[in-house]
């Protein structure tokens, strides 16, 4: 399973972390602002190409750098597990269930242009939905062991990697309106689903004993499955991750849609408002591996022993179900949004986001907004979610030939006197340059 993670990780790893930029929904002459909004259209026709457009990082989390490492004597930084870390100080400034969940979009293509009233947009992405969360218990264990007994409700790993392509139309209706929809092609390159469940850890002596429930779905196209004999005796159909081998992975592993819906309205000359949802599909996974424990498996450790995961996930005693595919949601977004412009240089805009998923975000973030010279776009947000509060801040300089923008949704504000990041793991930045033709059709 380690194994298994690390190559998703490889195959997520050599895109930039992304998915949405909040503070670009009313970022003036913003590209992609599309992907947020289908409605939302571009000020020109454009043409983006690998690695110089839409380089974005992304990471949420209610946990961060500070959850895990304190200062300790001589002026240094210690992890959680330094001696002069109390089990108290590192316990009481973490959730019950802490969450990590970075979403990557890379774009590999993309086009845009205006035929008559309508604008239309293509693009060629590859998409990776992460996300770990563990209950408090797990931490706890690794700290101070199981004396006294540890208690985990669950720890899940989630991941779909996926290429989707992409076409979108927006166009006016009437003088206040503008509706817009994308419809996406989905091929699916990878899926991770892995949960453990009903946790006991209790010591004995000079051992520890666990109990716990566990299931796991995995789809990756020519997985080679390992099996082994059960090592409380009877069945040979256990799976054996040590020996899963990935290295024939290849092709596709699954086939899917979805839409994305958008819609503006401008109430007064001033006042727009707006609408979308996102993701409205999911991706039926070829699943090689469909696994679960038959009951709560038991075994145990010596103490003494150094703590091996996968070794110890081996202790799971894994059967193949007769399942041969899934079928598994995206998680949807709805954001529903207003603006006000004071002028045409200043305005100020509010979102609200409501993402579902086994990571939900729940956000709302407020943007003070200015253009300036006809070219110049300039955005500074604000927002509170599930995740924590977060600043933001973004630029997009349209100069005809090229659309040059710079953007954060969550700018770190305070620092260890190492330079790294406190408060929750909300790092979200976004830089790229597209390039554009034809003549201005008009600033959002």
């Amino acid at each position: 399973m380690k194994r298994i993670i690390a190559a998703l990780l490889l195959l997520t790893g050599i895109h930039a972390f992304a998915q949405d930029f909040s503070t670009g929904y009313f970022l003036k002459g913003y590209t992609y602002a599309y992907r947020l909004n289908p409605a939302l259209r571009p000020a020109r026709g454009f043409i983006s190409l690998p690695a110089i457009s839409n380089i974005n990082v992304n990471v949420g989390g209610n946990v961060g750098a500070d959850s895990f490492f304190f200062p300790v004597s001589g002026g240094k930084v210690g992890t959680f597990r330094h001696p002069e870390v109390s089990a108290t100080d590192f316990l009481s400034g973490l959730p019950e269930r802490s969450i990590l969940a970075p979403n990557i979009n890379t774009n590999i293509f993309g086009l845009g242009f205006k035929a008559g009233q309508a604008f239309h947009t293509f693009d060629i992405d590859v998409r990776s939905l992460n996300g770990i969360s563990a209950s408090k218990g797990l931490l706890q264990y690794i700290k101070e062991g199981a004396a006294g007994g540890i208690t985990i409700p669950e720890i899940t790993v989630d991941d779909q990697t996926f290429a989707e392509i992409a076409y979108g139309v927006s166009f006016p209706v009437g003088e206040r309106f503008v509706l817009g929809g994308r419809l996406k092609a989905l091929v699916g390159g990878a899926m991770l689903q892995a949960r453990v469940t009903d946790v006991t850890i209790t010591e004995n002596g000079d051992y520890e004993t666990f109990r716990a429930k566990g299931e796991a779905r995995v789809a990756l196209n020519e997985l080679e499955i390992g099996t082994q004999t059960s090592p409380s005796g009877g069945a040979t159909d256990v799976i054996d991750w040590e020996k899963t081998d990935l290295h024939k992975f290849k092709g596709i592993s699954g086939l899917g849609a979805a839409a994305d819906i958008g819609m503006t309205f401008r109430l007064t000359e001033g006042i727009r408002l707006s609408a979308s949802l996102s993701d409205l599909g999911g991706i039926r996974w070829e699943t090689p591996v469909a696994a679960k424990t038959s009951t709560t498996d038991s075994w145990e450790r010596e103490i003494s022993d150094s703590f091996d995961f996968e070794s110890m996930l081996n202790k799971f005693e894994f059967r193949k179900s007769g399942e041969t595919a899934t079928f598994r949601m995206l998680p949807m977004t709805l954001r529903l949004g207003a603006e006000y412009a004071l002028n045409e240089k200043i305005g100020f805009g509010a979102l609200a986001t409501q993402r579902t998923g086994l990571f939900p975000l729940t956000e709302l973030r407020g943007s003070v907004n200015t253009f300036l010279g006809n070219f110049f776009g300039l955005s500074a947000s604000a927002a509170v979610s599930n995740f924590g509060l977060s600043w933001g801040a973004a630029m997009n300089i349209d100069a005809h030939a090229f659309d040059l923008f710079l953007g954060f949704d969550s700018i770190p504000t305070r620092f260890s006197t190492q330079y790294i990041p406190l408060g929750h793991a909300n790092i979200a930045a976004t830089l790229g340059l597209s390039i554009t033709f034809g003549k201005r059709v008009a600033v959002r």
